[in-house]
Parts: structure tokens; sequence; C-alpha cells
């Protein structure tokens, strides 16, 4: 039998191409796309955001089960809890390791691609050089003393 998924994709013509890709590539396997309206009738949706802090702990943070954003595991919630509170660095990459896993084995996220940065600078001017942050690198000093 063939199976129906529905993907939530916020508007504009570069989800409009992905969505169209999707759908030719879960075709060829027998599953229908169908384009959610909503986040709620979505069985997945597109986590689009921009990194606030290069890491492991910033992804693994985006799944939080307190935020109740959907799937999510105790288990990686958890091996982060530990890795935050160790002062131990090989025990800190080893917790974060373990609740990226917790994550992946509970199919809470599937990554379709890799990380992408943009920028609005023009080819062929001297000095540019990407940020991979998407930030301006002295963007804590514009904020307010406490």
């Amino acid at each position: 039998g063939s199976a129906t998924v529905f993907l939530f994709l916020p508007d504009g013509p570069g989800s409009d191409i992905l969505f169209q890709e999707l759908d030719d590539d879960m075709a060829t396997i027998g599953i229908t796309l169908v384009r959610a309206d909503t986040v709620e009738e979505a069985d997945m949706v597109l986590v689009d955001s921009v990194a606030r802090y290069g890491g492991a702990r910033w992804f693994l943070n985006q799944f939080n089960c307190q935020l109740n954003r959907g799937l999510c595991s105790q288990e990686a919630d958890a091996r982060v809890a530990e890795a935050v509170g160790t002062d131990d660095p090989l025990e800190h990459a080893g917790l974060l390791v373990e609740a990226e896993a917790e994550l992946m084995a509970g199919n809470a996220y599937i990554p379709i691609g890799a990380p992408i940065r943009w920028s609005l600078t023009r080819g062929g001017v001297d000095g540019f050089e990407e940020n991979r942050w998407s930030l301006h690198p002295l963007f804590p000093l514009s904020l307010r003393p406490i």
C-alpha cells in the first residue's frame, strides 16, 4: 500500500523547491507527500533556525522535551544535563555524543542537509570573511549592561 506523510514547511520559494524535490524522492518509494497548512496537522516539520553559537549543545537544546515542540527524548535531555554538570571535557563531549545518539534513535530528528549560511555581500569585495554563526561578532557589545 501507499503511505501519506504531511510535511510543514515555511512559506517561500525555497520551501517550494524543497517540497518538490522531497515529493519526487518520496514518490519513488511509494510515499505521497502532502504539504500541511499548519504545524499541528503535520507528521514532519522543517526546523529552520539560526544557531546562536556553534556547538552540539545548541543543536540538542532545540529538541529539549521542556520546549513542547513535538518529538523529543528524555534520555537525550538527561545526557545533556549530565554533560553540563561535569568539569571533565572528555566526559562532557562523550555525554553530548550519547545525547545525540539517543535523539537519533528516537527518530525525533532527521537531518536532510548540512547547515547553510548566507551572506549579503557581492562577489569581489576585499576583506569579506564568512561568519559561521550568522551574526555580527561584536553583537554582545551592543547589549545594555545588566
